[in-house]
């Protein structure tokens, strides 16, 4: 009973200390993209079913973290790219 407990108070006392040390620096563009996007992401691996993390870091990956000119002027963070016989709105 007394490893259990250690080993929960211990759990408890990283965490604390690294909510402490997050809150006591500013968030990075990527930390801030993904609390921003995880949500979503979420819910879209429940329906499509591929995993949140991957969506969120190819997102990251693809938009500069939301930071690039498609993801600012189209929400597009993913590149994703019309054919020839595309007829919808398109950005360039």
């Amino acid at each position: 009973m007394k490893a259990i407990f250690n080993s929960r108070f211990s759990k408890l006392i990283a965490i604390v200390i690294s909510v402490y040390f997050m809150a006591a620096r500013e968030m990075t563009n990527q930390e801030i993209y993904i609390y921003q996007f995880r949500e979503i992401a979420k819910s879209e691996s429940a329906r499509t079913g591929i995993p949140a993390s991957i969506k969120l870091a190819q997102g990251l990956f693809e938009s500069s973290a939301g930071k690039s000119e498609l993801a600012i002027q189209a929400n597009n963070h993913f590149g994703i790219k019309c054919k020839n016989d595309w007829t919808g709105l398109t950005y360039f």
